[in-house]
């Protein structure tokens, strides 16, 4: 371009690139933990995978076909995940992994995470109702994503629960047939109306077979004293761990918050508990006569859980590519939520999730922990990360009132940016450091949060009139 600047005039400048196409804002991240025997991912080491097809190409067998890696990102994918990260945590086959094997890896790769950014984390095919010896898996996540928030982002976890023909085959020895009465695995098969019952009576308590996880007085909700705290519950904070006691954790010895209440680390994880089954390329792969496999949806759960705004419930939504097995009673559906499980069932619309809970403990009505619904807990979490940003810019300037009052300011217009947005129906904070804490350079910074309540039931009274 000719050197026009001494001359007086209107200089034109035409810019390039306004079309250009954006990568689309994706959701937070899932993190995947699970076994392969293929190496195309470095043991222990984060990968997010670029594309769908080097996800499931990554994650293979060293024999070439899907591996529980496979399987869980497909999953996931199906569920509404875009961005990925797959975590190798064995060099094993899923099937030959015992329970105490899965444990170790995992416990190891939890230690490692902790220096990681991990938003939704999902321990592929380790079930809360089927623990190591070495301890439970339910406790092991929750006691993972608890710590993870603290030192990192805000982080959830999602795990399984057993359904109902693992139930029936693991721990009652049932087979399964078609309908023309030859054998069939619990991969393929349809279960019983009984068969479903017992499930429903195993997973949320009564009649439990193992009482170990959310079960037998340690499920946070038997209140022997009615002061509307449990006596025991399995997900507390413990600084012993939950090995150390494994029925669960007196109110006693709970770690306490600043209001002396018990830390709910149930309330990290989502526990999912559902007969469906999916059609996918690994289902292909693994079973072509059929085309589609039974799962454990924890993995597509936390796929949809990803793909929503923090103050969009996972609630009446629906779960894309999934098929039920079987449809659960509006009874047996009431017993699971009362439970804290996730759960599907089916509605015109389409296979949609029964309601989006946390395992933390549910008394009562009047007597929960705050973070019952998922929701409040992902808006708690994203607060928590808005705030740290804002406030990240005043680490290492002068301590004083300028500095104060431009906090004060950037807090207040974060979180009113989240109640324009819907998150927030309300409000208020302070900012305050003592003499001593200027000193030594500490700022304070109380939040108190009026969450977006999500609407669960809508009551319809219909009368009649003569006229």
């Amino acid at each position: 371009m000719a050197d026009l600047s001494n001359l007086a005039g209107v200089q034109v400048f035409i810019q390039d690139g306004g079309l250009r196409i954006s990568d689309p804002v994706r959701g937070p991240k899932v993190t995947l933990l699970g076994a392969t025997t293929g190496d195309s991912l470095s043991l222990g080491d984060p990968y997010i995978t670029p594309t769908v097809e080097s996800g499931y190409v990554l994650t293979l067998e060293d024999d070439g076909s899907p591996s529980e890696l496979t399987k869980a990102f497909e999953e996931a994918y199906a569920g509404g995940a875009r961005l990925v990260e797959l975590v190798r945590i064995a060099d094993a086959s899923g099937d030959s992994l015992s329970l105490d094997g899965r444990y170790a890896a995992l416990q190891s790769t939890y230690d490692e995470l902790l220096n990681h950014d991990v938003n939704i984390v999902v321990p592929v095919n380790a079930y809360i109702d089927r623990p190591a010896a070495s301890g439970d898996f339910g406790y092991q996540l929750a006691d993972f994503c608890y710590q993870s928030t603290l030192v990192n982002r805000g982080t959830i976890g999602v795990i399984g629960h057993r359904n109902a023909l693992q139930l029936a085959e693991e721990e009652y020895s049932e087979s399964f047939t078609d309908l023309s009465g030859n054998p069939i695995a619990a991969a393929q098969a349809t279960p019983s109306l009984s068969q479903v019952e017992r499930w429903v009576k195993d997973t949320a308590g009564s009649d439990s077979y193992r009482g170990y996880t959310f079960a037998s007085g340690f499920d946070g909700v038997t209140d022997d004293n009615g002061d509307g705290i449990p006596e025991y519950y399995r997900y507390w904070a413990s600084s012993g761990g939950a090995a150390s006691n494994p029925n669960g954790v007196t109110a006693g010895l709970a770690e306490k918050d600043a209001r002396n209440n018990p830390i709910d680390i149930g309330a990290y994880i989502s526990v999912v508990s559902s007969n469906v089954r999916i059609f996918n390329q690994s289902a292909q792969a693994l079973y072509p006569e059929y085309g589609y496999y039974n799962l454990n949806p924890a993995s597509h759960y936390a796929g949809m859980i990803s793909s929503l705004i923090p103050h969009s419930a996972t609630t009446n939504k629906l779960a894309p590519e999934l098929a039920l097995q079987r449809n659960p009673s509006f009874n047996q559906t009431d017993r699971l939520i009362r439970g804290r499980f996730i759960t599907h069932i089916q509605k015109p619309k389409g296979v949609v999730v029964a309601r989006g809970l946390t395992g933390g403990h549910w008394v009562s009505s009047y007597y929960k922990t705050d973070y019952l619904n998922l929701t409040t807990v992902r808006i708690a979490h994203e607060v928590v990360n808005v705030v740290r940003a804002v406030a990240d810019p005043y680490i290492g300037e002068p301590n004083n009132a300028v500095k104060l009052a431009s906090l004060e300011q950037a807090v207040d217009a974060a979180l009113g940016s989240m109640q324009e947005g819907g998150a927030l129906n309300g409000y208020r904070f302070q900012v305050h450091a003592t003499p001593s804490e200027r000193v030594l350079g500490t700022l304070n910074i109380d939040v108190t949060l009026i969450p977006a309540f999500e609407v669960v039931r809508i009551n319809l009274s219909i009368s009649l009139a003569a006229q």
